[in-house]
């Protein structure tokens, strides 16, 4: 069994789902794999964000397919070249909320990133049950099809003590996109003598938010997955007051390296926290400034979130995980021939 995990071509700020899938790569190959099987990785040379450099993926991917193949995020338009069973991961149904059904970009998104990548595909894994209803709701997809995985924890992500810097509390946020609320968290900090560390690019627009809110700010991205825990590590809290996630692993990536988090009262992230989060309602700034506030202020009370946060993680454990991915493609690969065994009768 040669399983091939195929990657879309890296954004500068798409470090989660890269690092994550390597790292189940890694777990798989070095303690769960037996003789002669193995995972191979590959990533696209081209954004597949227009039709000629869909072709060029398709035409580049085929002669990487394994004897099974796993496209771990947005690109599943490569499958149309392969002829080994595919496993597709949908992260979330983000296209088919963002567009409404009279806008085209709709309609592609559909038909082209979801019904029949969904169609062909052997399996589609979703990373929470949120995911999965969403999927269900939103699309024709099969539900026999359909299997939960949810994200894990990298082994890199442990407890490290820090003294809380009280006086200027360094807030971590995780990512820069719309779905992010960045304009929301800009509000609810404007005042607070805080700095802002962000992982990924802020947009012009949030920059001179930024400014004229007068927020003390810096930001890295394209940084690679040590740095990232070094930005857990050298944080007091953490941000997380997305709109719209399919899992939110900065969450559990928080709990693991002991930080309190502050993050959306919706699913999934209401469903993973666990009870070590705090919980806001990530539309208005003011629940968000309060809860801030209230993680700088109150030391007890932080440190439950700690506790139970780090209690928490613990159902999202590497090798748990791996285990029912392998456990999966050893399923597909066995459906498989013997589909072809009874094909050929």
């Amino acid at each position: 069994m040669k399983i091939t995990f195929f990657f879309r071509k890296t954004y500068e700020d798409g470090f989660s789902i890269r690092n994550l899938f390597n790292t189940l790569i890694d777990e798989l190959n070095n303690n769960l794999l037996q003789d002669g099987e193995r995972c191979n990785r590959y990533e696209l040379k081209n954004y597949n964000n227009n039709f000629l450099n869909i072709f060029k993926n398709i035409f580049d991917s085929k002669k990487k397919e394994g004897s099974i193949n796993h496209i771990t995020a947005d690109v599943y338009s490569i499958l149309f070249g392969f002829k080994n069973p595919t496993i597709i991961t949908i992260h979330d149904c983000n296209p088919l909320i963002r567009y409404r059904k009279w806008d085209f970009r709709y309609w592609i998104y559909r038909i082209l990133i979801f019904e029949i990548p969904m169609l062909i595909a052997k399996k589609v894994t979703v990373i929470s049950e949120k995911s999965k209803r969403e999927l269900l709701e939103l699309t024709n997809c099969n539900p026999r099809k359909v299997i939960v995985i949810p994200n894990f924890i990298h082994d890199d992500f442990s407890f490290t003590k820090k003294i809380f810097n009280k006086e200027k509390p360094v807030l971590l946020q995780v990512g820069t996109r719309e779905n992010k609320n960045i304009e929301n968290l800009s509000k609810a900090i404007e005042g607070i003598d805080c700095h802002l560390r962000i992982i990924g690019q802020p947009s012009e627009a949030q920059i001179l938010d930024f400014k004229n809110r007068k927020i003390d700010y810096s930001f890295a991205y394209n940084i690679s997955l040590e740095q990232v825990v070094e930005e857990y590590k050298n944080c007091d809290l953490v941000t997380f007051v997305s709109l719209y996630e399919g899992f939110g692993l900065p969450l559990i990536e928080a709990q693991a390296i002991g930080r309190a988090i502050i993050t959306s009262d919706i699913a999934p992230m209401n469903e993973l926290d666990g009870g070590g989060a705090h919980l806001v309602d990530p539309s208005r700034p003011n629940a968000i400034r309060n809860g801030i506030v209230k993680l700088i202020e109150d030391k007890n009370y932080r440190e439950l979130l700690i506790e139970k946060g780090l209690e928490n993680v613990e159902n999202y454990k590497l090798r748990h995980i791996a285990e029912q991915y392998y456990d999966l493609y050893k399923s597909v690969l066995y459906n498989n021939k013997k589909s072809l065994q009874l094909t050929s009768k």
